[in-house]
């Protein structure tokens, strides 16, 4: 309502919603990786990366403007996650049903789902982290995060309720959608899956003209793309620098996120990830374009990307 009244009634351009929302996801990933201490030019570089990959970039140009507006909540949540999985209390909890349930309110269910999932691999990293450091007898080794857990399970369950007028009439209308048709209620598999990543594009993600620079010059296995789906090797190079200089569960979580977000991206070419996430998982089944994750997969790069700057990333702030 805010950038509506901005825009129709004090003249502001029309793309204001849009800078307005980039600039709120700069800002997330800079509070993110403020959170472990890191210099202002590491936080920076991590926006910056965040902001500019081709999926982001893609979306704006092409008025894929649903999704770029719910990708920008995706630092604020991972951040509040880490803040309660690390110890932080009620207002936290506040914050991250009060973040879902805005992301709810942009009105894109896929990449919302994707940022589910990301909360979920860092739950299950908290716990193996503490299991690992149990069965080790380590002196730091902590309890159980059982409350963390019940507070993130009792945010997210307010955010749907604060989303519920976006999530209610999309369940009702997901029937009578093509991805509601097939059989078990999705997509078909070959429907879901026709935009996946093929292993033999993977040279795309340090060589933008591996597989054409997309239009009439892609030569991949996807039936069309606008641009490649590039990183580039410094961004890799510093990721996993970052993972190297601050082996934290952190850090480990955000690695198997980038990891399996690239596995998810194959798709039906790689059948082992893709296959039973499509039939066990409770929606994942009416979602198409597997290489739309790889969003999740430039996020947690751009998170280690930071690290390097300094050689051990500090513990955050209380």
């Amino acid at each position: 309502e805010v950038l509506t009244f901005l825009q129709d009634r004090l003249g502001f351009p029309p793309l204001t919603w849009m800078l307005a929302h980039l600039l709120f996801g700069g800002a997330g990933m800079v509070w993110l990786l403020g959170r472990w201490r890191l210099p202002l030019p590491a936080r920076l570089l991590g926006a910056a990366v965040w902001l500019l990959q081709p999926n982001v970039v893609a979306w704006g140009v092409h008025g894929h403007g649903s999704k770029l507006v719910t990708a920008m909540y995706l630092p604020w949540v991972v951040g509040v996650c880490l803040d309660l999985l690390e110890g932080k209390g009620r207002r936290r909890a506040a914050l991250l049903a009060l973040a879902v349930g805005l992301q709810v309110l942009r009105g894109h269910p896929q990449i919302l789902y994707y940022t589910l999932l990301c909360v979920g691999v860092l739950l299950l990293g908290k716990w193996l982290a503490v299991l690992a450091a149990r069965r080790r007898r380590a002196a730091e080794a902590q309890r159980w995060p059982w409350r963390p857990t019940a507070a993130i399970g009792a945010a997210l369950v307010t955010a749907f309720l604060i989303g519920a007028v976006q999530l209610l009439p999309t369940r009702d209308y997901a029937g009578w959608s093509v991805r509601g048709s097939a059989e078990g209620g999705g997509a078909s598999y070959e429907y879901a899956t026709g935009w996946s990543l093929h292993p033999r594009e993977f040279p795309t993600l340090v060589q933008p003209a591996a597989a054409g620079f997309g239009l009439g010059t892609y030569q991949g296995f996807m039936p069309f793309t606008d641009y490649p789906n590039y990183f580039g090797w410094l961004l890799l190079t510093l990721a996993a620098l970052g993972v190297w200089a601050a082996p934290r569960w952190p850090q480990r979580a955000l690695a198997a996120i980038a990891l399996l977000s690239l596995l998810v991206a194959c798709g039906r070419f790689f059948p082992v990830v893709y296959g039973p996430l499509y039939h066990l998982l409770p929606y994942f089944n009416k979602f198409r374009i597997p290489v739309m994750i790889l969003a999740v997969t430039g996020f947690a790069l751009a998170v280690l990307a930071g690290a390097p700057r300094t050689r051990r990333w500090r513990r955050p702030r209380a």
